[in-house]
């Protein structure tokens, strides 16, 4: 393992590298000559055994590169301002955090190999790019995205509604969104239909950008035969909350988990309604729990 992490020193690599036996390498906050660039460019020749790889650059120091992974790569984490083009043919989890306020550029396809993929972005005007993402990754098995927008951006940015991305192979969605994501939430319950485990966080609310839990016009095939587990994290009561937690419980006719987590001891008379839903699978279990 080799981790170097930035501060005053300039880190400059030798022309010739060659660490045979490395598998794991993590480089943060470090400021960069230009012979970074062959560095990356090299990787597979100077890391053979490479498995797993991270690079932080939040302080938008490293020049536009090209990374050419080993075979043997596994696990790539991107923290920083653009998305970079890579070669990793046989990557199977991929994390990629924006900084806010920075782009999401996404400049290469990712490799088939891949089954997990971890988001973390915020987007400013780039929807286009973080589509172009999404139809990369739609082969993968487990789906951790967190996307924080405006309402305009949420409107950009859409899987689209006559040329749908499906996920054929998703069976487990972590779902991050602003209280007016709903409407991409839906989308995610048509495009998945292998769905087993969803779970949903609402990480910010604007009363002026709020926008309402709409039911799609017909039930999503995940909710008729796959979905068993759903959590819901920060429930907080809203209407719209409550319109979606009934929505699963009314048409998930699979469902055997439904936890909800709320912070608020006293706030067990508004959760009672919750048990009084009526559910469309006789075996669910519906838990309500205090974080």
């Amino acid at each position: 393992m080799l981790k170097l992490k930035g501060g005053a020193t300039r880190f400059s690599v030798p022309s010739f590298v060659y660490l045979p036996k490395l598998k794991i390498l993590e480089l943060r906050l470090m400021e960069y000559g230009r012979d970074i660039e062959a560095f990356f460019a090299s990787l597979s020749s100077s890391c053979p055994a490479l498995e797993d790889l991270l690079i932080e650059d939040v302080c938008r120091i490293l020049p536009k590169f090209y990374i050419r992974a080993p075979q043997t790569l596994k696990r790539m984490t991107y923290i920083g301002f653009h998305v970079r083009n890579f070669d990793a043919q046989s990557l199977e989890n991929l994390g990629l955090r924006g900084v806010r306020g920075s782009p999401v550029l996404v400049k290469d396809v990712i490799p088939s190999s891949l089954t997990e993929a971890r988001v973390d972005l915020v987007l400013h005007d780039y929807g286009h790019s973080m589509l172009r993402l999404l139809n990369s990754l739609h082969r993968v098995r487990v789906l951790y995205l967190s996307l924080e927008a405006s309402q305009d951006e949420y409107d950009d940015f859409e899987l689209g509604d006559h040329n749908l991305i499906t996920f054929p192979n998703l069976t487990h969605l972590v779902v991050r969104i602003n209280s007016c994501g709903w409407d991409l939430l839906s989308k995610f319950l048509r495009s998945s239909s292998n769905l087993k485990d969803l779970s949903l966080e609402i990480i910010g609310y604007d009363k002026y950008e709020e926008t309402n839990w709409i039911e799609p016009q017909s039930v999503p095939e995940c909710l008729h035969s796959n979905l068993k587990i759903f959590e819901f994290w920060e429930y907080q009561d809203t209407k719209e909350e409550e319109e979606f937690v009934r929505y699963i419980l009314k048409n998930g006719r699979s469902l055997e988990k439904v936890k909800v987590h709320q912070q608020y001891s006293d706030w067990e008379q508004y959760y009672q309604k919750l048990f009084l839903i009526p559910r469309a699978s006789s075996a669910c279990q519906l838990s309500i729990l205090e974080d």
